[in-house]
C-alpha cells in the first residue's frame, strides 16, 4: 500500500509537487515522473484522499499518453472514479475518501492520531498572503513549511488507512481490494457472521422479482414541518440503522406471490400474523387528515408522506403501522409474502452499538463507519452503467442482449471510442427486500417520535432521516449520548430557519451557527452565515423573487460560480479538467415541494394525494386538448392553403386577409367560401385569421 498527495498552484493551477509514502520511506518531488515510476515499480495500490482532484493534476503533468487510464477496468461510482487502472502499467490508484468519507483534518482528530501525524495548520496570513488560495499558488516550492505540510498529509493518510485495516481485521492484500466504506462494512459482516451472510444471499432473485420488490424500497424521511423555530431542541438517534437492523427480524428465502382477491387475503393473513410474517404490498390506502402522515409515496420523483387516497408499494410492517395510526387499506392488488424471518443482524448491530458506546478514538470511528455503511449494499441497483471498449464484438454483445448503450471519447480522442452500457450486474448480496425493511423500520422509529413531538413536545419542526427538531425537550429517559436507539441532544436552538429539506440554519445556545446547504459549491458554504439565511427567508416570506429567462420566480444564490466539474464529465466532453465550469443555483419557490409551505405563518401542511392526482388529471386533459387543437389547426391550415394558394384571395371588404395568400387578381372571399363548403365569407375569414395569424 502507498499513500500520496499533490500540491498545486491554487485550485485550478498545475501540479507543483507530489509526495508519497510506502510505509517505510517518504519522498516528494516536483517531477511526477518519479512518483509514477515508484508506484509502478512496487505495483502498489496508491491512495489519494479525493482522487478526483489529484487525478486531473497528475494526468496534465504526465500527459495522457504516459498516463493511459483503462476506463473499462476502472471503477466509477456516481460519475467519479474510485479505482483507476492503466493500460500497460501495473499501478492502481484508489480514492481513500470512498473508504473514509470525511475531511483529512476531521479524520485525524476523530481517529486520535498523535500530534506528529495530524494534519498541520497553515498560517498563511502570518506568512504575508491574502488567502489560502494565494499561498498555495505563490509560496516557493522549496519552502520547508510547505513541504512539511505535504508530508504530514501523506503520512496521516497512511496511518488512518492502517488503523482502518487493523480494526477491521483484513490482511493488507484483502484490504486493498475493498473500494468503499459500504463494501468494507459488508465484507466485515460476512467475515464475522458467515452463516447469516450466506442466508441473506441464498435467494437468487429474477430480474422481474427484483424490480417488483424494489418498488417498496424508499429512502429516509426529510421534511420541514415548521419553517421557523425559537428555543427548540435538536436531537439525533444514536445509530438508527444499526439499531433497527439489530432489533428486527427480516424475511428469509423466496416470497409467495398473490394477485387480486388472493392478495387481499394475504394482507389479512399478514395482519393476523399467520402464516405470513413479512410482506410487500401494492395497495390503495386512505390516510385521514393528520399533521404528520405515516406512509411514503413516490410522486413526480419525490418521496412524499401525503394524506388522502393513493396507490403505492409498501413494506408490510410500515403499512400495518399506518393502519394503527388511523390509515385504512382500501384495496390490495399484489402481495409478496414470506412465512419465515431471521434476526440476521442481531449480534452485528449489538456489537456496533457496544463499540460505539465504549470504544474511543480510531476503534470507535471505525465501528461507527461500519454501522453507517452496512445497510446500503442490500438495496444497490442491479442495473448499472458499465464502460466497455467500443469494438464490433462488444456492440454485438450489447445488441444481442438488448442493452442500451451510448458512445463517448476520452479527451476528444476519436481513435479510441468507449461504450457506456446499461447492463445488469449480478451480486448475491443485493436483496432489495432486506434494504426495504431496514429503511421502513427506520422511518417508523422516526415517525413515532415525530408524532410525540407534535402532541407532547410542543410541535415537530424538522426531520432528516435520523434527526428531529422539536419545540420543547423530549422526555429525559428517551435521551442518552451514546446508547443505540436513544436520542442524543445535539443542541438548544435559539433560532432556526428551515427553508427546505437539507437547507437550513440554526443558532445554538453555545453561540455556534449550524448551516446546512446540500448541493451548493464550497465557496458559497464557506461564506454563508445565519444572517444570509435570514435574508433569504425574508425574501421567501415577502415573495420578493427574481425571475429566470422563462419568467418563473426564483431567488438566486449564485450565478456562474466557478467550480471544478467531475473529472469524468470533463474527459467525456473533451474539455480541460483543470478549467472551471460555471454553475448556477437558486431557490425556486414555485418548484413543487414535499409539503405545502407558508413562510409567512411558518407553518406547513401535508399534500392531499387526491388533489395532486386530480391536478395531474386536469393537466393531462389540458395537454390532450392542446395536442388535439394543434392537430386540428395543422390540418385546417393545410386544407385552406391547398384550397386557396393556387388562385389566391382578393376582397375589398376584408382588407386584413393573410398576406401569404393575397393576390392582385385573386378570387373573392365569398367565392372561396362556397368552394370550400363554408356557410359564408365571415366563417371562412375567422378560420383564416385563426390559422394564419396565430
Amino acid at each position: 500500500m502507498m499513500t500520496a498527495d499533490t500540491e498545486t498552484a491554487g485550485f485550478y493551477g498545475p501540479l507543483r509537487v507530489v509526495g508519497w509514502y510506502d510505509g517505510e520511506h517518504y519522498d516528494d518531488d516536483v517531477r511526477p515522473d518519479r512518483w509514477w515510476e515508484a508506484v509502478n515499480d512496487t505495483a502498489a495500490v496508491c491512495y489519494f484522499h479525493n482522487l478526483d482532484f489529484d487525478l486531473r493534476k497528475l494526468e496534465s503533468a504526465l500527459r495522457p499518453e504516459r498516463f493511459p487510464i483503462d476506463f473499462p477496468r476502472s471503477l466509477k461510482i456516481n460519475n467519479r472514479l474510485v479505482r483507476v487502472k492503466f493500460r500497460g502499467y501495473p499501478a492502481e490508484l484508489a480514492d481513500s475518501y470512498a473508504l473514509l468519507p470525511a475531511s483529512l483534518e476531521r479524520l485525524c482528530a476523530s481517529f486520535d492520531l498523535p500530534p506528529d501525524l495530524k494534519k498541520q495548520h497553515l498560517d498563511w496570513a502570518a506568512a504575508g498572503y491574502r488567502s489560502l488560495e494565494e499561498f498555495f499558488a505563490q509560496v516557493p516550492v522549496d519552502d520547508p513549511a510547505y513541504r512539511d505540510y505535504l508530508r504530514h498529509d501523506v503520512l496521516a493518510l497512511y496511518a488512518l488507512l492502517e488503523k482502518l485495516r487493523a480494526e477491521t481485521g483484513f490482511s493488507p492484500e484483502a484490504f486493498q481490494k475493498i473500494p468503499t466504506a459500504s463494501s468494507l462494512a459488508l465484507k466485515t459482516f460476512a467475515r464475522l457472521y458467515p452463516f447469516e451472510y450466506q442466508e441473506i444471499c441464498r435467494p437468487k432473485l429474477s430480474p422481474t422479482l427484483d424490480q417488483a420488490l424494489r418498488r417498496a424500497l424508499s429512502g429516509g424521511r426529510t421534511e420541514v414541518f415548521r419553517t421557523r423555530a425559537r428555543d427548540a431542541e435538536h436531537y439525533d438517534v444514536n445509530g438508527l440503522y444499526p439499531y433497527v437492523m439489530a432489533h428486527h427480524d427480516y424475511p428469509c428465502g423466496y416470497p409467495a406471490t398473490f394477485q387480486g382477491a388472493e392478495a387481499k387475503e394475504a394482507w389479512h393473513a399478514f395482519q393476523a400474523g399467520y402464516p405470513w410474517k413479512f410482506g410487500h404490498f401494492t395497495a390503495t390506502v386512505h390516510v385521514p387528515a393528520m399533521p404528520i402522515p405515516p406512509l411514503p409515496w413516490r410522486y413526480r420523483g419525490r418521496l412524499l408522506f401525503p394524506v388522502g387516497t393513493f396507490t403505492g408499494d409498501f413494506v408490510g410492517a410500515e403499512l400495518q403501522y399506518a393502519v394503527a395510526c388511523g390509515a385504512s387499506v382500501v384495496e390490495v392488488e399484489t402481495a409478496y409474502v414470506w412465512r419465515h424471518g431471521r434476526r440476521f443482524f442481531g449480534e452485528w448491530g449489538d456489537r456496533i452499538a457496544e463499540e460505539k458506546a465504549h470504544a474511543t478514538g480510531a476503534r470507535r470511528e471505525v465501528w461507527k463507519l461500519l454501522g453507517n455503511g452496512s445497510f446500503g449494499k442490500f438495496a444497490m441497483e442491479r442495473v448499472r452503467v458499465q464502460t466497455w471498449d467500443d469494438t464490433p464484438e462488444n456492440r454485438a454483445k450489447a445488441e444481442a442482449r438488448s442493452l442500451p448503450y451510448t458512445t463517448w471519447y476520452a479527451h476528444g480522442d476519436f481513435s479510441r471510442p468507449y461504450l457506456d452500457v446499461l447492463a445488469p450486474v449480478w451480486a448475491p448480496y443485493v436483496q432489495p427486500q432486506i434494504g426495504a425493511h431496514i429503511t421502513a423500520y427506520a422511518r417508523i422509529t422516526l415517525h413515532r417520535m415525530l408524532v410525540r413531538g407534535e402532541t407532547e413536545f410542543g410541535g415537530a419542526v424538522y426531520a432528516d432521516t435520523d434527526s428531529i427538531v422539536t419545540r420543547a425537550p423530549i422526555d429525559p429517559e428517551e435521551v442518552h449520548p451514546t446508547e443505540a436507539g436513544r436520542w442524543k441532544h445535539e443542541g438548544h436552538v435559539v433560532e432556526g430557519l428551515y427553508l427546505s429539506p437539507k437547507f437550513y440554519a440554526e443558532r445554538l445556545s453555545d453561540g455556534q451557527e449550524v448551516l446546512r446547504s446540500k448541493g451548493l459549491v464550497e465557496r458559497w458554504k464557506h461564506d454563508a452565515h445565519f444572517a444570509l439565511y435570514a435574508e433569504l427567508y425574508e425574501r421567501l416570506a415577502q415573495e420578493d423573487f427574481d425571475r429566470d429567462p422563462h419568467g418563473k420566480p426564483l431567488i438566486w444564490l449564485y450565478q456562474r460560480e466557478p467550480a471544478l466539474r467531475p473529472y469524468l464529465s470533463a474527459v467525456r466532453a473533451g474539455a480541460d479538467p483543470n478549467l472551471p465550469a460555471h454553475t448556477t443555483k437558486a431557490l425556486r419557490p414555485a418548484t413543487w415541494s414535499k409539503r405545502r409551505m407558508d413562510y409567512r405563518s411558518g407553518e406547513t401542511a401535508p399534500w392531499d394525494a387526491e388533489e395532486l392526482l386530480a391536478e395531474d388529471e386536469e393537466a393531462a386533459f389540458a395537454r390532450m386538448d392542446q395536442r388535439e387543437q394543434a392537430h386540428y389547426l395543422k390540418a385546417l391550415r393545410r386544407r385552406l392553403w391547398q384550397g386557396l394558394m393556387p388562385r389566391g384571395l382578393h376582397d375589398r371588404d376584408y382588407p386584413e386577409l393573410p398576406r401569404a395568400i393575397l393576390r392582385h387578381h385573386g378570387i373573392g372571399l365569398d367565392v372561396a367560401a362556397t368552394e370550400l363548403g363554408y356557410d359564408g365569407p365571415d366563417a371562412l375569414y375567422r378560420d383564416l385569421v385563426r390559422v394564419f395569424k396565430t
